[in-house]
Parts: C-alpha cells; structure tokens; sequence
C-alpha cells in the first residue's frame, strides 16, 4: 500500500507545483524508488499531520507560499489517500487470526501513525473492522507519535487491560519501542514490513516472518496470565 501512495503523493506535488522534487519528497518519505521499497524515516514511523508539514517545509524552500503548500500537500494527500485504498493485500489470513484471537477472549487494537480516515478504509477494504477493539491513529486528539508509551497506555485503559498482559505486534522500531517505554508484557516484530530481523531482534522478544505465525505466542501469553 505504501510504496503506490508514496508515488502517488510526488507524482501529485510535482504535477501541481511543475517542482521537479520528487526524489526530495522521497528522501523526506524513507522511500527508495529504485527498490520500490518504503525503509524506516517518515512514512514508516511518523505521523500524518508529521508527513504534511515536513513536505510542505520542502515545497516552502523551494518558493511556494507557506498556504499555497499546506494545500497542494492536502490535495495531493486526500488524492493518494484515495488511489490506494485498493491496493492494501493480506499478507496472512486475518479474519482467521482474529476469530481465534476472539474466541480466546484476546482484545485486539489498532495502533498507528496513520490518519483516522485512512485506517478505518483499510480495515472495511480488508473487511476486518468488526473485530477491532479499539483504533488510535496519529491524527486523534491527544494522540502521540511512537515510541511514545502514551497511546499504547491510553488502549490498556480503555479496554481495561494489564499493561503486562499486553502485547504490541509491530514492523518498526518505533513499534518496539513503544512496546518497551509503556512496559508492556512483549513485544513481537514482523519481518513482512520494513525492517529486517538483525534490525528487529535487538528490540524485540519474538521476531516472525509475518502475522500469520503470531498465534500460538499470542494464546502462550494468554494462558500464563490466567494462572
């Protein structure tokens, strides 16, 4: 989903401003057009409301009126937002997880630097949003950016769950270290995004290959805390 709303967002600046920038917005994004690869840095980890105002900064160096960017980032956002909606794949069968998951009394949650509208398309494009708990997205008021503990804090109180008896499942080290700051009970990384196992190992206490094999940490968890 990312690398085509990358492209689509320098394809949609450059098209408006007639700035030949998009290899900067790139650099700014963590994306590598040549690998056709999103890597850690902005896009990976930052928020929305991060993403607009550091690419209307660079379209600001560049000339544009400080107004006349903050609009070509919206526009060009709004248009990437929905181009893209149709590309998101399951990389594993997640209904399936989610029914087990469900069926042992596990909450899910969904805690990311995405826009709330966005979020919420991906999870009915999936057909998943039945499942979910509780969804923090980087644009919610109060909301703050990983690694910080407050979000991942703020589920465990809404859903009334021991910190302890919580796990965040991630593919960026903002991930793992939002996992870590709130002192939650693990932390698993998943190779299927951006971040390689020599990257993730360090900071994680399971590392799989995606969410597919997440279950049986999942339900080991859940039956230590019962006793």
């Amino acid at each position: 989903m990312w690398v085509p709303w990358a492209q689509n967002i320098a394809t949609s600046i450059v098209a408006e401003t007639k700035l030949r920038i998009a290899n900067e917005i790139y650099a700014l994004l963590g994306f590598s057009p040549s690998e056709k690869r999103v890597k850690s840095g902005l896009l990976a980890e930052g928020t929305m409301a991060q993403i607009r105002d550091a690419i209307a900064r660079l379209l600001i160096s560049h000339g544009i009126q400080a107004s006349d960017a903050i609009n070509h980032v919206k526009a060009a956002i709004a248009t990437a937002d929905n181009r893209t909606t149709h590309t998101v794949k399951q990389i594993a069968d997640l209904r399936y997880l989610f029914d087990q998951l469900r069926d042992n009394g596990v909450k899910i949650a969904i805690c990311t630097s995405d826009s709330r509208r966005g979020t919420l398309k991906t999870l009915r494009a999936l057909q998943i949003q039945q499942y979910v708990d509780v969804v923090v997205c980087g644009d919610d008021a109060g909301a703050m950016p990983k690694p910080h503990p407050h979000n991942a804090l703020s589920i465990c109180r809404a859903l009334d769950i021991d910190p302890q008896e919580t796990l965040v499942v991630g593919d960026t080290l903002a991930d793992m270290g939002m996992g870590r700051s709130a002192n939650l009970g693990g932390t698993v990384g998943v190779l299927s995004g951006i971040c390689g196992s020599d990257e993730l190992r360090p900071h994680a206490d399971h590392v799989v290959r995606d969410v597919g094999e997440l279950l049986p940490i999942v339900l080991d968890m859940r039956r230590s805390s019962l006793f």
